[in-house]
């Protein structure tokens, strides 16, 4: 029973999870917001009457151009219409310095690289700068001049920045100052993200259609109606399968990109929504902040909707196989070969995904039970809103549906759907129990890393461990090391390259008296499994 337990909490109440917004704070400024920024719980807002955080005014601003708090958190950028920038130390309150564009111009948007060490401007002509300050002095260079730029992100995997032009959608290498091929549209581009978990791009229109491509914007992937509105922001959902879009009467659309259809609109603000998936990294709670054209900061709770099952069976399963083929401290080559063998792993991976889906689908299945109801020759098995499995009777008589008990197994769909994969049906009035099992062939294929992959893998590790302990023992021996404790730590990950493909790395950990220095080998130069 403690194997299921942590499974079970964590789905527990997944019975009840529901894709629906429920807002936790209305925040009520004296204005109407026009941009915000965060840094989780760091909150900076920008409204016609000047910058709070949160509600607390920062009075020696004013009326800004764009705000924007650096992806660690550690600086605001504000611009404002006097062609100023400020940067502001957001822990500590306090303004760090000011500096002067250029006349005529006017940043509106702030973009960071990934860790925040690079800063890019747009300007209310729709040009790129780079801003650098070198000492005290702010150093402002136009990018290009050959394209537009009405909006940009940035894409931490590639290290681009991802910009619309006007009807036009293209990556911009900042390091060889170019720009990557360009994908034209007949309207206008009017919202972009990008999700690096997913590897992916959406982009919003003002036809109210969604389009979403692969990272590298060489296959569409999804195009969805969502709104007769124009699409105004697109916010993924860090982990699971959802998107939030707004639109320019107020509207928040959640969708669902497995089954790729929205399963919930509400409007909760007036004019065009501005939203951000906030993931808070101390309880690993998510949430999304909204804004619109009126008064009001609206934060919503996130933690309800049902996750996605198949990346906690991916992970939960990769753990198990991690743990299973770490070769034992003493454990000779033909002993490791002999207990990883094909029959054993392949057995392994089957029955423990199993228990895996067996225990999600009986924790979001808890409250209900099955109804079960004979149609000519077959008994037909209804079970919450899965579909209805039919089991033939073999010529068994059953006319009362009365005393049947059965034990089920289930299986998991890619789009997220539980299936009953096989069942075992008994009665006193039946001579024999029935047995259902699901056609494999309908069942999704589970990819797996090649086994013999995963022990040369495995055997690397096993090496870098012996020759520790051989250096450890000779430097002992010299006196040269004395009572410094040398150990290593490692462990095998399935993971993905900057470009989505899948590799297989070896992380290993140096541990000497409790302190770490980690040193991470690739070994993306084997086949992905």
């Amino acid at each position: 029973m403690k194997k299921y337990l942590f499974l079970y909490l964590l789905v527990l109440g997944m019975s009840e999870m529901q894709a629906q917004l429920r807002i936790i704070e209305n925040y009520d400024f004296p204005e109407e917001i026009t941009g915000f920024s965060n840094y989780s719980w760091r909150m900076y807002v920008q409204t016609n009457k000047g910058i709070f955080y949160w509600k607390r005014p920062l009075p020696e601003y004013s009326k800004e151009n764009a705000i924007a708090i650096s992806p660690l958190g550690t600086e605001l950028l504000l611009a404002n219409p006097r062609g100023e920038l400020i940067k502001y130390n957001p822990i500590i309150f306090k303004e760090i310095s000011k500096h002067n564009f250029p006349k005529g111009i006017i940043i509106e948007k702030f973009i960071f690289d990934g860790l925040g060490q690079r800063v890019f401007g747009i300007s209310d002509k729709n040009n790129l700068y780079d801003i650098r300050f070198e000492k005290e002095k702010m150093v402002l260079d136009p990018i290009s001049n050959d394209f537009f730029v009405s909006n940009g992100v940035w894409n931490n995997n590639l290290n681009y920045m991802l910009i619309a032009d006007d009807r036009y959608l293209f990556y911009y290498d900042i390091n060889e100052q170019k720009s990557l091929d360009r994908i034209a549209f007949d309207y206008h581009v009017t919202a972009i993200a990008t999700s690096e978990s997913n590897y992916e791009n959406a982009v919003g229109f003002s036809t109210g259609e969604v389009v979403f491509y692969n990272q590298a914007l060489t296959a569409e992937l999804r195009r969805s109606k969502i709104s007769h509105a124009e699409i105004t922001s697109i916010s993924y959902h860090s982990i699971d399968h959802y998107v939030f879009i707004g639109d320019s009467e107020g509207t928040l659309f959640v969708y669902n990109t497995l089954k790729d259809t929205v399963i919930s609109s509400e409007k909760i603000h007036y004019g065009d929504i501005k939203s951000e998936y906030l993931k808070n990294s101390t309880d690993n709670q998510s949430y999304l902040i909204t804004s619109g054209g009126d008064t009001q900061l609206k934060l919503w709770d996130l933690n309800y909707f049902e996750p996605n099952y198949n990346r906690i069976v991916n992970e939960k399963l990769a753990q198990k196989m991690e743990g299973f083929l770490k070769r034992r401290r003493n454990e000779t080559s033909q002993a490791y070969a002999d207990r990883s063998n094909e029959n054993t792993l392949a057995t392994l991976k089957t029955g423990y995904r199993q228990t895996l889906v067996d225990s999600l689908a009986a924790s979001k299945y808890k409250s209900s039970e099955p109804i079960y109801s004979v149609f000519e020759d077959t008994l037909q098995v209804a079970f919450a809103d899965l579909k209805i499995v039919k089991i033939p009777l073999n010529s068994q008589k059953l006319e009362l549906t009365v005393c049947i008990t059965g034990t089920f197994k289930f299986d998991l769909l890619p789009n997220n759907d539980f299936i009953i994969a096989g069942a075992n049906i008994s009665s006193p009035f039946l001579p024999m129990p029935l047995v259902y099992s699901k056609d494999i062939k309908l069942l999704p294929v589970q990819k797996e890393p090649s086994i013999a992959l995963l022990r040369e893998l495995a055997n690397k590790e096993y090496d870098l461990k012996v020759s520790l302990s051989s250096l450890v023992d000779k430097l002992r021996a010299k006196g040269e090391l004395n009572d410094v404790e040398l150990d290593m730590e490692s462990v095998l990950k399935k993971e993905k390259d900057s470009l989505g493909n899948e590799e297989l790395n070896l992380h290993i950990t140096y541990v000497s008296q409790g302190i770490r220095a980690e040193a991470q080998r690739n070994t993306a130069d084997y086949a992905a499994g």
